[in-house]
């Protein structure tokens, strides 16, 4: 029997805490990667709409004396940027610091989530734990991208929301929504997770008229900032739309994925003929924004339909990527050590089993040996999520509620150039599922975990 009282686990939540904060300082202090490597792809472009934000007031750029409303991205990140140069200045440290705190204070939301589920303080802190030495946080947290701020918003939004649960205190509740639209807000891949929410308040409360209005607060609180943006975007572009880039990424990602697979092309190569058409559609037509992105989206979708099988094969190979996917290879690369032989999955994807094989032989026997622990280890979550799935019913609501945020993250990450990254806010969700179903295996083995009732 493992029981321990509040102390002790504040205690021990807290050396987790710091011992993760402590790995990552030392990580970030000796980074070999520069700048030119670290500050590429997406990220320029949130470190300068955060200088629009800070400087001018507004969100877009400013080219040949003119102002572009920018609609590519969502305002969360910029803002979170922005305030950060407000307090600190230009510097990125303080920004990675607040990372840092977030990534590992994780620690302690998935320890009050699985602890929530499984009623089991040590599989709980098995939990916190897991999460505090996650690959994928420790490199994410030190780079001026959505990932770690969206994921700890919305980690902190459903803890608030099982409070809520659990006390009826209103203020939870708002706090839960209102953190959701800020997830929203910073990746629109949540913009439907508010729906997921609503049975949990709606059917779980014997007074209706209790149900009702605390549904109206949570649809109030958790849309009404999103549908702001998308009218903001509406009057000042024409674009009724969250963001653009849901159109741009129809056709040059998930519409690509099918080309590739289509012509036995690189996904690259299809991304870029289809930006070429897109490019020789707009010298033709000279379309509006809007005009723009409905090409950019019906030629997506056009691809998808005509071809479901194909994107059907895309989207499971992108979700496998992302379940089983290396992510030690980014804190490899991070530190300049080798990262070939991690990506093993990757290596066999192909379909050719002995170029695979050959391909690993060629990548040496240490990075080898940690990738297929790293793959072991994501396959074992995956298998423990499944025990605990089928002995659901003991789990209860939190439990069901957990496995659908899982389910809607899985089913929406799915595609072309799919990896650990976009596995990052499914971790915390993914972890207590694994542990419910790794206390499920110690409980058949006769050790029993459960403190639940004994807790002090």
């Amino acid at each position: 029997m493992f029981v321990m009282n509040i102390k002790k686990s504040c205690i021990y939540l807290g050396i987790i805490v710091l011992l993760s904060v402590f790995l990552k300082i030392l990580i970030f202090g000796i980074t070999v990667v520069g700048d030119e490597e670290l500050i590429s792809g997406d990220m320029p472009g949130y470190l300068l709409l955060a200088d629009s934000i800070y400087q001018k007031q507004s969100f877009g750029s400013f080219e040949d004396g003119q102002f572009h409303p920018n609609i590519r991205r969502t305002p969360g990140y910029p803002v979170f940027i922005a305030v950060h140069k407000l307090f600190f200045g230009n510097s990125l440290i303080p920004l990675f610091i607040t990372q840092i705190l977030m990534s590992s204070l994780l620690a302690v939301f998935v320890y009050s989530i699985t602890r929530k589920m499984t009623g089991s303080t040590m599989i709980a802190f098995l939990g916190a734990i897991m999460i505090a030495l996650e690959p994928t946080y420790i490199h994410f947290c030190l780079l001026p991208l959505t990932d770690m701020f969206f994921t700890f918003v919305l980690v902190v939004s459903v803890a608030s929301f099982i409070k809520w649960k659990e006390s009826s205190a209103t203020w939870w509740l708002c706090l839960s929504a209102f953190l959701l639209s800020v997830s929203v807000l910073t990746r629109p891949i949540a913009i439907f997770l508010f729906i997921v929410f609503i049975p949990f308040i709606c059917f779980y409360n014997a007074n209706w008229k209790s149900s009702a209005v605390n549904c109206l607060i949570w649809i109030i609180i958790s849309v009404a900032p999103v549908a702001g943006w998308i009218v903001r975007n509406a009057v000042v572009v024409g674009v009724p739309q969250l963001s653009s880039i849901s159109s741009v990424n129809m056709l040059f990602y998930r519409g690509a994925g099918v080309k590739s697979k289509l012509e036995g092309i690189p996904w690259s190569q299809a991304k870029k003929n289809l930006q070429d058409e897109a490019i020789e559609y707009k010298e033709i037509h000279n379309p509006t924004q809007k005009e723009y992105l409905d090409y950019l989206s019906s030629q997506g979708i056009k691809l998808i339909l005509n071809h479901p099988v194909l994107y059907a094969r895309v989207h499971a190979e992108g979700v496998a990527q992302m379940l089983f996917g290396p992510a030690l290879r980014y804190v490899f690369w991070r530190l300049g050590f080798p990262q070939e032989g991690f990506g093993i999955l990757t290596a066999l994807n192909n379909g050719d089993l002995s170029e695979g094989i050959k391909a690993l032989k060629n990548k040496g026997l240490f990075s080898v040996f940690l990738g297929g622990i790293e793959l072991a280890y994501c396959l074992a979550l995956f298998f423990l999520v499944g025990f605990g799935l089928f002995y659901y019913p003991r789990f209860g609501w939190c439990f069901l509620l957990v496995c659908i945020i899982s389910a809607y993250f899985i089913v929406l990450s799915g595609g072309p150039e799919a990896g650990a990254r976009f596995r990052m806010p499914l971790l915390p969700f993914w972890i207590p599922l694994a542990l419910s179903g790794l206390m499920i295996i110690c409980e058949k083995l006769g050790c029993v975990l459960n403190d639940k009732d004994r807790y002090k």
